[in-house]
Order: C-alpha cells, then sequence, then structure tokens
C-alpha cells in the first residue's frame, strides 16, 4: 500500500509530466534538464505564461531540433491537493542561451504561453454580434477560442492532454450589444465587451476577462469582493514575516504557504490628480444625433461610494474611503 505524500514544504509540488512535442512530432520528457520551471498568472492578462530554464547536454537545440514553436504539455500536482495543473503550452522563443565548456551543455530559458493565445493571434474576425453581453461572451469564446483547434491529427495523438480549457461566467450581465468586430481577434472582443459590461447583480462596471490555471473567467471585480466576504471563503491571511520563524514545535506549513517575502507600494493617493482625472466626479454627455437630443450625466463617486462592494466590505464599518467626504470636486472637471 503507497503512502500518500506529504507537504513538507510551502510550494512544493510534484512535476508529474513536462513533455516536449517538437514540430516533427518527436516527443522529449524535460523533467531530466529542467533546472527552473515557472508559471504566471495575472488576473489582467487573457493569458497564462511562463518560463523554463533549461541544462541540455544531448544538444536537443540542434537534434529536435527547438526551434520556437513546440507544444509543452504540462501535469503538475500538489501533496495533500486534491486538484493538478494539467494544460498544453505553445513555446513561444528561446532566449539567455550560452554554451558552459566545463559542462559540455547547453543553457537557454524556453518562454511558453496558451494555446489559446497562439491561436488569438492568428484569428482575425469579421462578423456581427448581437445579444447580452454574457451570452455574447460564451458566443465568441466557444466559436473562436479553442485549443483543440490550434492541433492537428498528429499533434493530438502525441499530446495527452488536449481538452479545451473552459470559460465560466461569473457575473451575469443586463445589457446587450450589437456590434462588427472590424478584424479584432477573440481576445480583443472579450476584453471590449468587459469594458462595456453591467452587472445585472451589483453597482460597479469593472469586468474584467482572465485565464487561471483551472479555467477562462468572465467577471466583474465587485462580484468576487462581494460574494468572499458574504460567504466568508477567505483562503488565508497574509503575513509579512521571515518564513524560519515558528509559532509551534510543528512546522505549519499552511501558515508558510501564506507569508510574504517582500512588500512594495508603487504609489499612493495623488489627489491633485483625483481632482481633474475624474475618479472623484466626472460628467457624461450623451448625444442623440438621430433625434437632437443630449443628456448630461454627472458622476459624484464620494456620494457613490458605499453603493459598491469592497475588498473589506461595503459598510462604514467595513471600508473607509481614501478620500474626505467632503473632498473638493467637480464633475466639469472631466467629461
Amino acid at each position: 500500500m503507497n503512502t500518500p505524500a506529504k507537504l513538507e514544504n510551502p510550494g512544493q509540488y510534484d512535476l508529474e509530466l513536462l513533455q516536449l512535442v517538437s514540430t516533427r512530432g518527436l516527443v522529449v520528457s524535460l523533467a531530466d534538464y529542467m533546472v527552473e520551471f515557472n508559471l504566471y498568472e495575472d488576473i489582467f492578462s487573457p493569458s497564462l505564461m511562463g518560463t523554463i530554464v533549461i541544462t541540455d547536454k544531448l544538444n536537443l537545440i540542434e537534434k529536435m531540433p527547438i526551434v520556437g514553436e513546440e507544444l509543452l504539455v504540462v501535469k503538475i500536482t500538489t501533496p495533500t491537493f486534491p486538484t493538478s495543473i494539467e494544460k498544453t503550452f505553445r513555446v513561444t522563443r528561446i532566449s539567455d542561451k550560452h554554451i558552459v565548456q566545463g559542462q559540455n551543455a547547453h543553457f537557454y530559458t524556453l518562454h511558453f504561453v496558451s494555446q489559446e493565445l497562439v491561436l488569438d493571434m492568428n484569428a482575425p474576425i469579421y462578423r456581427s454580434f448581437e445579444g447580452n453581453i454574457d451570452d455574447v461572451a460564451v458566443r465568441i469564446f466557444e466559436d473562436y477560442v479553442a485549443m483543440s483547434r490550434t492541433l492537428n491529427e498528429d499533434q493530438k495523438r502525441l499530446v495527452e492532454s488536449n481538452e479545451d480549457t473552459p470559460l465560466k461566467i461569473l457575473t451575469e450581465t443586463k445589457n446587450k450589444v450589437k456590434f462588427v468586430s472590424p478584424g479584432w481577434t477573440a481576445f480583443k472582443c472579450l476584453n471590449w465587451l468587459a469594458s462595456k459590461a453591467i452587472p445585472k447583480d451589483g453597482e460597479a462596471c469593472n469586468f474584467l476577462f482572465w485565464e487561471s490555471n483551472k479555467c477562462f473567467y468572465f467577471a466583474s471585480l465587485e462580484t468576487i469582493f462581494r460574494d468572499v466576504h458574504r460567504e466568508k471563503r477567505f483562503v488565508g491571511t497574509y503575513t509579512f514575516s521571515p518564513n524560519n520563524i515558528r509559532t509551534g514545535p510543528e512546522r505549519d506549513t499552511i501558515r508558510e504557504m501564506f507569508l510574504t517575502d517582500s512588500v512594495e507600494t508603487v504609489q499612493t493617493v495623488d489627489h491633485a490628480k483625483n481632482y481633474t482625472s475624474g475618479y472623484l466626479a466626472n460628467r457624461l454627455i450623451e448625444l442623440d444625433l438621430v433625434n437632437k437630443k443630449y443628456e448630461l450625466v454627472d458622476y459624484d463617486h464620494v456620494y457613490k461610494f458605499y453603493d459598491y462592494h469592497h475588498m473589506s466590505g461595503q459598510t462604514e464599518k467595513e471600508v473607509l474611503p481614501f478620500f474626505a467626504l467632503d473632498s473638493m470636486r467637480n464633475a466639469e472637471c472631466n467629461i
């Protein structure tokens, strides 16, 4: 009977599969050649991306050859965790290549992205769309964003994980849209839809489209803040502390997973900028050229602040704004 693996250190993982599939169909495991593996996930990016540092003593870069358009099949698990990361990426370039004579080896870095991004770069869309924004987003995703579209039949047989990454709509929209894509890609259309979306439940129009290591998401940030706060689904509290200090006699690996190595404030509040940028107040002029009418809509963020759900909550006891409630502001400063 096999004993289940134990989580010994924060950040520990098992790289169960790391295969490179060349453009000629040659499959090579990179597990023995990998020095460093990095996978990046960004809520403001529609695609995962990453790098692998390779030490190549068999001259794979010439024998395969590695030209920068290979498939990279990855499966990563974490001991005691029920889920895994399984995805096929596309290598886009090679950098930092140099030869170490004493070790008789090539060192280089492979850069990779999600296959959906490569497909998106090569698939401009010339057609019209109409309907609720979340329905249009699903339609565009299903018709134009599919990893399996980028694989030929030979590659599908070689790649073990070739299922399409799904899209999850976390926030329903209440407004409709009708537009013609003038050669935009699917990702640009989805980001444009996110910029126009109005939530069915909520006030903030802060929709984003991004990819996680499990699926793609189309949602407003307010929905995430509200649901996490109401359901108390916090994963953990991050602590700024040295990682070699224990709170008890035994090592708490779960706590160590939420230790922060460094904290940097890139920019603090700039009230002079807020006065003129429209952050505190702004005016929208809506023109109806057909009926020859216009309408002025003034927005006051100070007055509306507690209409929105923030990361800490919504009421005055839960969250405080970064401005005074009597801040000087004029909607005409930003039209």
